[in-house]
């Protein structure tokens, strides 16, 4: 089942009947925090394009596959940065200032998440991160999300935080297949808990 246009026609419309419902915050974020499961497609492991095909596509479209995603993981640290430098609600500067801890390592051995992807990426899964050219589409969308958080408005920061992370642990799910049917693509075996491209999806998936 491929995601068409038209699935995202769906989500705008929807997002527009909750911004005229005349909500209170709290109740507008969880509305808004119900569209992931309900209309967002591409973050269900069933309905992903790129997950429901993984059977069908040789171990270079899946690497390819690997390799653009890398440039999103590569940017998203920087994008709280970004959003950090602009924040000026002390309670959310404090949960992305926690947030990137964990980025940094604090649960990882003090090891970057960063550093494990690209580690494990290259080592064991054979595919380079550093210095590589990505995709037109992938480009376009690294150049959104730079400009995304680094707006001064900060309820429109807030509402991109929100967004980034309310839909990482789902999108990371359909990441993580996709690391795995890369392995079993290679060479018939599976990524080991204790590897360092096992310890980067445990500490996303978790």
């Amino acid at each position: 089942m491929m995601i068409r246009e038209a699935q995202y026609l769906q989500v705008e419309e929807a997002v527009k009947n909750i911004m005229g419902a005349n909500l209170k915050y709290e109740d507008l974020a969880r509305e808004l925090e119900k569209l992931i499961g309900d209309k967002y497609g591409s973050l269900s492991t069933d309905t992903n394009p790129a997950i429901t095909n993984l059977a069908h596509w040789q171990e270079d479209d899946i690497r390819f596959l690997v390799k653009e995603y890398s440039g999103f993981s590569n940017d998203s640290i920087h994008l709280f940065h970004d959003a950090l430098i602009r924040l000026e609600w002390d309670g959310v500067k404090e949960e992305v200032k926690r947030n990137l801890s964990e980025e940094m390592g604090a649960l990882t051995n003090d090891v970057p998440h960063l550093e494990l992807m690209r580690r494990g990426y290259k080592y064991e899964l054979g595919v380079e991160t550093e210095g590589v050219e990505y995709s037109q589409c992938t480009e376009a969308l690294l150049t959104r999300m730079r400009r995304i958080f680094r707006n001064s408005n900060n309820a429109y920061l807030c509402g991109a935080l929100l967004a980034l992370e309310a839909t990482a642990t789902f999108e990371f799910k359909g990441v993580e297949k996709i690391l795995r049917a890369l392995k079993h693509k290679m060479d018939g075996g599976e990524i080991a808990a204790n590897s360092v491209t096992g310890q980067y999806i445990l500490g996303h998936v978790s």
